[in-house]
């Protein structure tokens, strides 16, 4: 009986095991900045993450492999529980020489007959972004679906195609990345929403509210640094001096 106490002491503090299910387009550029707050302000919280697509999520959520996923918001929401976080805008990714980067803002007929790079299928995002091609007159590469946003990120900065891409990842790691710009996009629905998403019946939804409410302010104040500037004139000499060194012959003794 002491023991059972002491374990239900622990989950109503948000400690224990929590097993979150996340999307590998939020995860990795969310919860790294709220790990270090949670863990100080919950040491006893063991958080089991595994990353997913969007279904597989849903899907395993449900089942009860999961007890709380880190995903955008479902279409089927019968027995769930759905905490909104924040919004998350979606920006446009081209190669810094494209000639739309000349633009502060594009609009989506500027993306006519473009070639649109995406995730795989199963993505909530890569959804958005047939939707976006079509609605574009773009043509969508199907021969070159990305796995990864980073894997999306270097085929938009060679030239392949152009993107939509979340801020978190843009904030993450499109700002640092000379050879890609983004843009703002004139569409009525270039965001999506951020939530964390639980049964109904689950016992622990206290816990996963206090767990929402820290990921709602770490989102919105990594949304917050979010400034879109222009690539420079020396950023795009680096790049094109990076371009150009890749190709050069290698000395053999290294």
């Amino acid at each position: 009986q002491e023991l059972e106490d002491v374990v239900r002491a622990a989950e109503k503090n948000l400690g224990g095991l929590i097993r979150l299910g996340a999307l590998p387009t939020v995860g990795p550029y969310l919860l790294p900045s709220a790990i270090p707050e949670l863990h100080a302000t919950h040491p006893q919280l063991r958080l089991y993450v595994r990353e997913l697509r969007t279904v597989d999520l849903e899907a395993r959520l449900r089942e009860g492999g999961f007890d709380v996923i880190l995903s955008t918001q479902p279409d089927q929401t019968d027995g769930l529980v759905i905490e909104p976080l924040f919004e998350e805008r979606l920006l446009l990714g081209l190669a810094s020489d494209h000639p739309l980067a000349k633009k502060k803002t594009i609009g989506i007929g500027d993306l006519a007959q473009e070639k649109v790079l995406t995730l795989e299928s199963g993505h909530y995002l890569s959804a958005r972004v047939r939707g976006f091609a079509q609605a574009a007159h773009a043509q969508i590469l199907v021969d070159y679906e990305g796995t990864s946003l980073d894997g999306l990120r270097q085929m938009v900065g060679l030239g392949m195609g152009v993107s939509l891409f979340p801020a978190l990842y843009v904030h993450a790691e499109i700002m640092s990345d000379d050879a890609v710009t983004v843009r703002d996009i004139k569409v009525d629905d270039a965001a999506r929403w951020i939530a964390l998403i639980w049964r109904k019946s689950s016992p622990r939804s206290e816990d996963f509210l206090s767990l929402a409410k820290l990921l709602s302010k770490r989102g919105k104040a990594l949304l917050s640094e979010l400034s879109l500037k222009p690539k420079t004139a020396g950023q795009a000499a680096r790049r094109k001096s990076i371009s150009s060194a890749s190709k050069r012959p290698r000395d053999a003794s290294r």
